[in-house]
């Protein structure tokens, strides 16, 4: 958006964009107008927090989504890890197969495998 050439952060911004639309059906930077979505991104404001989620996996998005691809993690095979564990940490280090967990393996194997 802002004119660098992408990257597999770029990727991993995108991926957390979606995940986070396809568990909450909301945009993760609230904006009416593309214009102010752009001010926004350019101003380096941070999205919206992701309340509809478990609090470990809100925050792996919080972190994917930022505006600053250093704080993103480096590629999209770390966020699927970053996001199934964040996951499995709502109930106490407990490995479930939960509608997080699933969705995140799902879409892994779809694209990646």
């Amino acid at each position: 958006m802002l004119g660098a050439a992408p990257t597999a952060r770029s990727d991993v911004f995108a991926l957390a964009g979606l995940f986070n639309f396809l568990r909450t059906a909301n945009h993760p930077y609230a904006a009416d107008e593309v214009a102010d979505l752009v001010v926004g991104y350019r101003e380096r404001r941070r999205p919206s927090p992701c309340l509809e989620l478990p609090a470990a996996v809100g925050e792996v998005l919080q972190r994917a989504l930022s505006p600053e691809p250093g704080d993103r993690p480096p590629d999209p095979a770390l966020l699927a890890e970053q996001l199934s564990t964040a996951s499995v940490s709502e109930t106490a280090g407990a490995p479930r197969r939960d509608e997080t967990t699933g969705w995140v393996r799902w879409i892994w194997r779809r694209w990646f495998d």
